[in-house]
């Protein structure tokens, strides 16, 4: 603002008469506690205010300099200018001047004889000179005299010689004698208790020594003082101005009155604040003049006129006519820093205001300048500490608002004089002064509020002019595969929205603090720079240049790309725009006027305008980032991307635009959205990048889709752009995305539901008639107006359950012409199995381009958690397809490698070559494919096949029988195999999940009982499952050794129960060779016995007796073509529905109630049917349940035979049974005496033979070898429950026996009671040292043989009554 400096500190005035030139002595201290701190100023009428800080000038009494000399001047940390030795004229008008605050007399006295004959005179006269009769007598000051209020204070100054004197007179001071300070004070002094101290006294130091205390408290109490009495003085000041400046406000009504004068009068207290540093208030007074001004101005012409303005300003009269005249240089600086465009110095404005000889543009730029000025004061009022930011921030914002009114002025001003002038070029030269003081006054702003805060740089914080660097080439450069020996260039873009994400995320700025102020200057900066960018854009556009969005706006039609040369090369930047050059005359015509190089360079040449436009976008972006102005931020990116792509950097404007486009997608600002696409897209086009400019295309017709589908979406009819009908190289943007898709080396994912809408797909298969597999027909609605080729599409289904394959991919690949409108679509699959499948994805494909729709995904973000709403598709076989069965063999060796049987039913096409997968679904299990055999049917293994079995030659409408051996390491009820086979010649895949029930249904546990020449096996079968069982034979064969006799009785068929088991026994021989008993053989060369076992299950009766049933009656009805599928459904419920005692009761009853068709369900199923058939086929299922509520069994009629193996085959189960090894078995008999009768009375003592026989036969001799000649020791115990027989004799005790030895020898046997009793039994068992290593059994003849025991009578007499007898009296 002021020429010499615009931000330097107001000071308050203090004069000092010197006349001992002692000045300098005090100086240095008196610095060093300059400026003054912490003063309170509180006034009647206003709050209580602090000061900070007041800064002083000292300055030299001119009574002491001669006329030929300046007076020296002295500040504390900035130079002031120095002050002329002229005696200043008291103005009529206050304010105008500036006078001292204090006035200090420094008095060297060091005798008090010498101060009472010349020095007491001296200060006397210099009071009487200077001070005011008013301040010096009872006499009231006047209001000119308190507009220039000021104090006096004497300052004693003792030099360092006189110490000696002046400790005299303080310790005549302490004796109560008078020193040189006491009479300053008694002859100077006011006696008034209101009156401040004027006195003061300081004592030096020798020089090179430091003050001491008492020094120090001297300079203190002289410091305090001047701060009272300059605050006394601005008290009387302020109070003055504020009772003239309410007088004056109360005249504004009275005729005569002059806003100039008001205004200068109030300047005045404005201008005292600002001295004392209260620059608050001072800036309050400006607001307040400005206010008023604008209000004098608004109402000039409507009322009385209080001031009269000039109508034109001379400055700019000058500047008009030699820009008339050509004598101004367009390429020079008109305002600078000799000449600022707003300023407060370059003219006396006080005086030409009060003079009313001031214009409007002067008076409001005088205005400006004096706010500026506070402004700039209170941001670096702490010179010693940081910049307070806010008030550069609302020094900006100021210039903002009120920058463009005064251009507004200076133009009428430039119109006013151009009215008077013949010149046919005004208006240009009007437009282009107006522009360049605008441009040079923000300008000055942006100079005056340049900070150290906003241009340094930290880490953390990069300054993104110095990331938003030029590209070296606008075309990608190739690269070599070498590493290269540098890093990878950082994206910018990136780099920009990552660091201002941090930003705005609330991280602290531990660089700075002063935030808020930094963020509001970044800001307000930010503005002023947009307001030059403004002027740019104005000049270039009225002189028939654009640049920016402007040019976007107003150029091309966005909807036509140019034709682009890709193999052209790369023009230089001299010959890029060969339009830019003009000739002088055209310069001298467009720059006419103009004041700035800035603007002179940007009218002439288009590449200038660029650089200049670029280089103001790049600073305010900076700001905008500092000041974490996110969406500002983005829209000077985007004003960037414009400038780089118009200056042919399309690498760096595809750059900024990929990162700003979502951004103004989210806003819904779609028509500058479309702008930015359709030139992203041009960008794309021109570094040959096919792949991003396919995507982008797509983008436009997501656009132009979204615009006609979506009313919300559409623009008004003022700014609608059809985008579907823009023409890219001639032809369409679909068209021109299918050429570009063909180039690409991948496919591009695109949503199917943006293009194609009503998609419907129908859940009911249709089967090929002549061919495996089935199809779904897929419908959609293209919104699209032009045609598109679909080269494939695919529907893929999916299920949970793992009864069959888990994904099923139907495709069609037949091309197919898509236009507006419906389109049904025709997919099939040669995949055959069974269940229930849902709608997982749907894709459409045109060269490159796939249209998808996950509907699985869409199920989960809208019903998360429910069940999928996609559409299901019920998947079930032909009743003549191909089909597999796997199954346990019909009879099973139990000792041998289990096997599985899987049954292939072909179906009606011969298939030449398959090939049979086998994996294992359960844990533990092992499949043996290399080990696969055929047991029936026709059909070749091919043993070179790898991960699977290859079969051939399987004949049509044939059954082919494998066995698969297997192994299961862990224990299962069930265990799950997932087959699969698939052929090309016909064209098949199957895939299903066999579960096969590997637990046997029965159990069979064998007892062993040895007799001396035979043994009888008891065989003890029981159901496994609660489930009857049919046992349909049962054969124990025999051996090359053993012969076996089977029971006499036929008891075959016979059923078992769950709690009815059945035991079997037979009876085993040795076989005799040469007429001799033939001997046993080592247990691994002994054959053993095999036993068979054929039966069947209830279960399975039952099941197949209904499915037969059903099968019948189905195959007679309309409904046959669905028999694969309902059977099989059928026979799934009935084995989970129907429970173990039903099918007991079925067995009891020879009958089976087959369930109701609700239980069974049917409806799950018939909801997957069309509702045309599955309504008459829920009629038909009623009325068969209806009809076959009971079916009869006849189990009596069944046998191993005829009608079974119509219905249910029957299994055999083989067990293989070893006899067991017996070392000893020993023949115990019991025999009483010939002459005991079979009634023996009680207490009868018998004498009882006992007979042990020895016997080693049923062991092989080569094991018994070393016990055949051996004797064993052996206990034998005679048992009998003590209540029932009395035994005498040995009844326990040892023998030794050898082989075939019999021991006798005899007991007494007393019966205890009466009845039907049992002999005792005998028992031997093996003691001594061998008593671990042979087995002995025990044949005990007398075991079940009974006695009856008598009582001992002589008479019985027995009454007959009818036919009970009584006992009527017994003798014994």
């Amino acid at each position: 603002m002021d020429n010499t400096s615009t931000w330097s500190v107001a000071k308050v005035k203090v004069e000092y008469f010197d006349p001992a030139g002692v000045f300098p002595l005090i100086s240095d201290q008196l610095d060093s506690r300059l400026p003054l701190h912490n003063l309170n100023w509180k006034s009647p009428k206003r709050p209580l205010r602090s000061i900070e800080s007041l800064h002083v000038e000292l300055f030299k009494s001119w009574e002491l300099v001669g006329d030929s000399s300046r007076p020296s001047s002295r500040q504390t940390h900035l130079p002031t200018p120095t002050i002329a030795p002229v005696k200043e004229r008291r103005h009529q008008i206050p304010g105008l001047r500036q006078t001292p605050y204090l006035k200090l007399y420094l008095l060297r006295c060091d005798d008090t004889e010498l101060y009472k004959a010349i020095h007491r005179k001296a200060v006397r006269e210099w009071l009487k000179s200077h001070i005011p009769a008013s301040q010096s007598s009872s006499k009231k000051s006047t209001a000119q005299e308190n507009h220039d209020a000021f104090e006096w204070m004497i300052l004693h100054v003792v030099m360092p010689d006189a110490n000696s004197a002046s400790e005299k007179d303080r310790l005549d001071s302490k004796k109560g004698t008078s020193s040189m300070l006491e009479k300053l004070k008694a002859d100077f002094n006011v006696s008034s208790k209101s009156a401040p101290d004027r006195i003061a006294q300081l004592c030096l130091s020798p020089k090179g020594r430091d003050i001491n205390q008492d020094q120090r408290e001297e300079w203190d109490d002289a410091i305090a003082k001047t701060k009272a009495l300059i605050l006394a003085s601005f008290n009387l000041r302020v109070t003055q101005y504020e009772d003239d400046i309410r007088e004056r406000e109360s005249q504004r009504a009275l005729p005569g009155w002059n806003f100039c004068t008001f205004f200068v009068l109030k300047e005045g207290l404005a201008r005292g604040f600002e001295s004392v540093g209260l620059v608050d208030d001072a800036l309050a007074g400006y607001e307040e003049l400005g206010v008023e001004l604008d209000t004098i101005l608004a109402n000039h012409e409507d009322e009385e006129p209080t001031v009269s303005f000039l109508s034109t300003t001379g400055d700019l009269n000058t500047l008009y006519e030699r820009a008339k005249d050509g004598d101004l240089k367009s390429d020079s600086k008109f305002w600078g820093p000799d000449n600022p465009a707003i300023s407060s110095t370059k003219k006396n404005f006080r005086e030409l205001i009060l003079a009313n000889n001031i214009s409007v543009f002067d008076f409001k730029c005088y205005v400006l300048a004096r706010k500026m000025a506070v402004l700039l004061r209170m941001s670096r009022a702490n010179l010693q500490g940081p910049e307070n930011l806010s008030p550069l921030a609302q020094l900006c914002q100021l210039a903002a608002w009120s920058i463009p009114n005064i251009a507004r002025i200076v133009r009428d001003d430039l119109t006013q004089i151009a009215k008077s002038s013949p010149h046919d070029q005004s208006s240009p030269i009007i437009e282009n002064i107006v522009a360049s003081w605008t441009y040079s006054a923000v300008q000055q702003v942006l100079d005056e509020t340049r900070t150290a805060f906003l241009a340094q740089s930290t880490p953390t914080e990069p300054h993104f002019s110095s990331l938003l660097k030029e590209k070296q080439s606008v075309y990608p450069k190739r690269k070599s595969s070498v590493a290269p020996g540098h890093e990878k260039p950082v994206d910018d873009a990136q780099l920009l929205f990552e660091s201002l994400k941090k930003r705005a995320g609330g991280v602290p700025d531990q660089s700075s603090t002063n935030r808020t102020g930094k963020d509001y200057l970044a800001t307000q900066r930010a503005q002023l720079l947009l307001l030059q960018r403004r002027l740019i854009e104005a000049m270039a556009l009225r002189q028939g240049q654009s640049i920016g969005w402007v040019n976007a706006q107003g150029g091309e039609d966005p909807s036509t790309l140019k034709e682009v040369d890709l193999t052209e090369e790369e023009q230089s930047e001299e010959d890029e725009e060969p339009s830019e050059t003009v000739s002088e005359e055209e310069k001298a015509t467009l720059s006419i006027g103009i004041c700035h190089p800035d603007l002179y360079n940007a009218v002439i040449s288009k590449k200038a305008l660029r650089a200049i436009y670029e280089a103001l976008t790049k600073e305010a972006l900076d700001l905008y980032y500092i000041s974490s102005q996110g969406k500002s931020f983005e829209r000077m990116l985007a004003d960037l991307a414009m400038v780089r792509f118009q200056a042919g950097d399309y690498a760096g404007a595809a750059n900024y635009f990929s990162k700003i486009i979502p951004i103004f997608s989210q806003l819904k600002w779609t028509l500058i959205e479309i702008r930015m696409l359709m030139i992203h897209a041009e960008c794309l086009k021109m570094l040959n990048r096919k792949d991003d400019y396919a995507r982008m295309l797509l983008g436009l017709l997501d656009k132009a889709v979204a615009s006609k589908t979506s009313p919300g979406m559409k623009l008004q009819s003022a700014t609608y752009v059809d985008i579907e009908s823009f023409q890219i190289r001639g032809q369409s943007i679909l068209h021109e995305l299918s050429a570009t898709a063909t180039q690409l080396p991948y496919e591009i994912t695109v949503p199917f539901l943006t293009y194609f809408h009503n998609m419907v797909i129908d859940p009911h298969i249709k089967h090929y008639t002549d061919k495996e597999g089935f199809q779904l027909r897929l419908k959609f609605r293209s919104v699209l107006e032009e045609t598109i080729k679909i080269n494939s599409a695919k529907v893929v289904l999916t299920t949970s359950s793992d009864s069959g394959p888990s994904q099923i991919v139907l495709e069609s690949n037949e091309p197919v012409e898509v236009g507006k409108g419906t389109t049904t679509i025709v997919l099939g699959t040669h995949i055959s199995t069974l269940g229930s499948y849902t709608v997982n994805r749907v894709s459409i494909s045109s060269n490159k381009i796939v249209f998808t729709r996950d509907l699985a995904e869409e199920d989960r973000a809208s019903f998360p958690g429910v069940k999928s709403k996609a559409p299901q598709v019920l998947v079930y076989p032909r009743n003549d397809a191909f089909s597999v069965h796997m199954q346990l063999p019909p009879t099973i060796h139990i000792e041998r490698t289990r096997d599985l049987e899987l049954e292939l039913d072909v179906g009606p096409e011969h298939i030449d070559k398959a090939e049979l997968r086998l994996k294992a679904a359960s844990s533990g299990l092992r499949i043996h494919t290399s080990k696969v055999e055929v047991t029936s049917g026709t059909a070749t293994i091919n043993k070179d096949s790898q991960g699977g079995i290859g079969l051939s030659n399987l004949e049509q409408s044939s059954k082919v029988k494998l066995k698969i051996p297997y192994e299961l390491d862990d224990h299962h009820r069930d265990i799950n195999v997932k087959v699969e086979l698939s052929s090309t010649k016909p064209k098949l895949d199957y895939s299903s999940v066999q579960t096969v029930t590997i637990e046997l249904p029965l159990d069979v546990n064998v007892h062993d009982l040895f007799k001396p020449k035979h043994i009888f096996q008891r065989f003890h079968i029981k159901t496994a499952n609660d489930i009857p069982l049919r046992i349909l034979g049962m054969k124990l064969h025999e051996t090359d050794r053993f012969a076996v006799q089977e029971p006499a009785a036929d008891i075959f068929p016979a059923t078992i129960f769950a709690k009815q088991p059945a035991t079997f026994m037979y009876e085993v021989r040795p076989k005799k060779s040469d007429g001799d008993l033939q001997v046993r053989q080592i247990a691994n060369k002994e054959a053993p016995l095999i036993l068979e076992v054929e039966y069947q299950c209830l279960d399975d009766l039952s099941i197949a007796k209904i499915l037969t049933k059903f099968g019948s009656d189905l195959e007679q009805s309309p409904y046959n073509s669905l028999e694969r599928l309902l059977t099989k459904f059928l026979t799934q419920k009935l084995r989970s529905i129907v429970l173990p005692a039903n099918h007991t009761e079925s067995a009891l009853f020879e009958e089976i109630s087959v369930p109701h068709f609700v239980a069974i369900g049917w409806a799950n199923l018939l909801n997957d049917l069309p509702a045309p058939l599955a309504g008459e086929l829920a009629t038909w299922l009623k009325q068969w349940h209806e009809d076959n509520e009971i079916l009869p069994l006849l189990l009596h009629k069944l046998g191993s035979s005829g009608e079974v193996a119509n219905h249910q085959p029957s299994r055999k189960i083989i067990i293989s049974v070893p006899l067991p090894r017996l070392q000893v078995l020993h023949v115990t008999n019991l025999k009483l005496p010939n002459s005991i009768s079979e009634t023996i009375p009680v207490g009868f003592p018998i004498t009882a033979a006992v007979s042990i026989v020895h016997s080693r036969q049923w062991e092989s001799p080569m094991l018994s070898q070393g016990l055949s000649e051996t004797e064993i020791e052996f206990m034998y115990d005679v048992d009998a429950p003590p209540d029932t027989w009395l035994i005498g004799g040995q009844r326990r005790g040892r023998f030794v026996a050898k082989e075939d030895e019999a021991t006798q020898w005899e007991i007494v046997l007393i019966p205890l009671r009466t009845g039907k009793i049992l002999l005792p039994s005998i028992d031997v068992r093996v003691v001594g040292k061998n008593s671990e290593d042979v087995s002995c059994e025990t044949d005990c003849k007398a075991q079940g043989r009974i006695v009856m025991v008598i009582g001992d009578l002589k008479r019985t007499n027995v009454a007959m009554v009818g036919t009970e007898a009584h006992l009527v009296r017994a003798e014994s």
